[in-house]
């Protein structure tokens, strides 16, 4: 850990003898003491493929040595810089004969060192025991020819695999193309029959969309979207693909692909404002998770646009746009169960925003819906939360609902704990003749709010009871709700657990051994019936504590049997990097052995 990192925990460290004026989902006490509840697994995991070292790491600021073609360094650690399946979608479904790969998915490097993982640390160089962020002084930053932005100095470019169950054979599908050295990450991906989507946003704010024929595995080129700026999560309707993305306008949009295998763009051409998708759905928000409610419409689970730092940075004193997070209710799919451009203009009805539970405006302004699926006549979703952008966003604004910037040490760890929120889960119905039925089933009957004019916070009341227990399934430190996924007999619910990470933050961890009481690792929680509480899965990664979340998950070829794609930031880890896991209950055969 450099000089930086061990003056910031020794503050911390002091600071929190102190006693919090008021009691947030998470205290000192928390810390310290917290014990995760014992696995209980019901299904079969398996391993199906690993992200491998693709660079060794002597030092910050020092140039890369290089790596031995057996993952190992010479001078240095190895080191895993793809940590996360960002996008993942099984191909070939519906197509007699299909021989291809079925599952493809996208990577995302150095998370940590990304504001697309929450900014959880400042642009500046930072090494701990488990991870390292070099911005400005990383090799690529450091380049005499086109060096990247220090902001951007821990990019890698991203990557596209397949994996193929019957052989059990992983391909990169990466291709020699310029527009992947201008996308961030591939975000997304979706497919239909054998066209394979991956998609990632770009440093220009587009989003790139790149396409394969799954069954040769052919690549059939990229478009560049220049009317979007984020793309999330894809949905196949009655045989017709959907795609939720963000809009440069500021709003969300619902995009329908038109194209075919040999096509994929309808000749758009490299760039274009949509590369032939078709928009036939809007809505205020960014559509970030889809599903269906019982196949009759599509709904979206939304984040902001805006939050009151843009406002801020923006040179506002209140925000620019509404807050416009939450589920919206598609229109009814058309009688031939599709959506066209003419439904564009029907609107999509919010039926649950965050400010109906959060009692800080300002921290309602940096959460959005989480995974959404739809089980036993109900809607099921989650809340997802960024606590270091809530902190930032309070002392950063100079609104009265804001904190301001934190004077003290004290101070700066009070902002941090009133502030960070487990996620919260819940569902909803329609209900003939009285609308919209919503029950909680994991949260806080109170959350502090911050008192305006003052850097004191109280309790408020929610307005809720939860049903079955605790936010973040009883773990303060869940907070996101990052996948669902709806069975024959189960409903899951995948999740981000930021503990070792805070842990290593505050300097409770410092090296050594894992106690594995202190349930480091992601969350994958099981609900049986409608009633009744979910069972935990794993609360520890499946036995691998850098899995700090399941980022991805489907459901192979519609049944039971679950894909995974696992989320991973802590990149000098011998045990780090992505992993694409298959789930299998005791009754199934794995496809992988069929």
């Amino acid at each position: 850990m450099n000089k930086r990192s061990c003056g910031f925990v020794a503050i911390l460290l002091a600071a929190a003898v102190h006693t919090l004026p008021a009691r947030g989902q998470i205290t000192w006490n928390d810390i310290v003491a917290f014990r995760a509840p014992a696995d209980n697994p019901t299904y079969a995991a398996l391993q199906l493929a690993k992200g491998q070292p693709d660079e060794c790491f002597a030092g910050v600021g020092v140039d890369y040595p290089p790596l031995s073609p057996g993952g190992t360094c010479s001078t240095g650690v190895p080191k895993k810089n793809l940590g996360y399946i960002w996008g993942l979608t099984e191909a070939g479904l519906g197509v007699p004969g299909f021989a291809g790969d079925e599952i493809w998915f996208g990577t995302f490097a150095n998370p940590l060192c990304s504001g697309a993982a929450g900014g959880i640390i400042e642009p500046e160089p930072d090494l701990t025991v488990s991870w390292v962020c070099e911005f400005g002084q990383s090799m690529l930053a450091r380049r005499p020819v086109a060096p990247l932005p220090p902001a951007s100095g821990d990019w890698r470019l991203p990557r596209v695999y397949s994996y193929n169950l019957v052989q059990a054979r992983l391909t990169d599908r990466t291709p020699a193309d310029a527009a992947f050295y201008g996308i961030t990450g591939m975000r997304s991906a979706g497919s239909l029959g054998s066209l394979v989507f991956v998609a990632g946003p770009t440093f220009q704010t587009d989003v790139v969309f790149a396409a394969w024929d799954a069954a040769s595995g052919a690549y059939r080129g990229s478009c560049r979207a220049t009317a979007l700026n984020q793309i999330r999560q894809w949905i196949v309707v009655n045989g017709v693909l959907y795609a939720g993305a963000g809009r440069d306008v500021g709003d969300g949009v619902i995009l329908r692909w038109r194209g075919s295998a040999a096509d994929p763009f309808l000749g758009a051409g490299r760039v274009s404002e949509y590369c032939g998708f078709e928009v036939v759905g809007t809505m205020p928000g960014f559509p970030a998770y889809l599903t269906t409610y019982n196949n009759q419409r599509i709904v979206a689970s939304a984040w902001n646009r805006t939050s009151l730092e843009a406002a801020h940075r923006a040179g506002s004193t209140a925000p620019t746009r509404p807050l416009t997070a939450g589920v919206y209710l598609g229109p009814p799919l058309g009688a031939d169960g599709q959506y066209d451009a003419g439904d564009a203009r029907r609107p999509w009805v919010r039926i649950w925003s965050p400010l109906q539970y959060e009692t800080d405006p300002v921290v309602a302004s940096t959460t959005g819906g989480g995974a959404i699926t739809f089980w036993n006549g109900w809607l099921w979703f989650g809340s997802m939360q960024n606590n270091a952008t809530a902190a930032s966003s309070h002392s950063k604004c100079a609104l009265s609902i804001c904190y301001g910037p934190p004077a003290t040490p004290q101070e700066s760890l009070d902002l941090s704990f009133q502030t960070s929120r487990a996620a919260s889960i819940w569902r909803a119905r329609l209900v003939e003749g009285s609308g919209v039925e919503i029950q909680l089933l994991y949260g806080q009957s109170e959350l502090p709010a911050l008192v305006p004019g003052t850097r004191t916070f109280e309790m408020k009341p929610t307005g809720w009871t939860a049903r079955l227990g605790a936010a973040g399934f009883g773990n303060p430190f869940v907070t996101y709700a990052w996948a669902a996924a709806a069975g024959t007999d189960d409903l899951l619910f995948g999740m981000y657990d930021y503990r070792y990470v805070f842990d290593v933050r505050l300097g409770v961890f410092t090296g050594g051994s894992i106690d594995t009481r202190r349930g480091y690792g992601a969350d994958l929680w099981r609900f049986t019936d409608a009633d009744s509480p979910a069972t935990p899965e794993t609360v520890r990664g499946f036995g691998n504590f850098t899995n700090y979340g399941v980022r991805n998950m489907l459901r192979l070829k519609g049944g039971d049997e679950l894909i995974i794609g696992t989320a991973s930031g802590l990149t000098l880890e011998p045990a780090a990097g992505w992993e694409l896991l298959q789930l299998t209950p005791p009754t199934v055969e794995p496809a992988r052995r069929r």
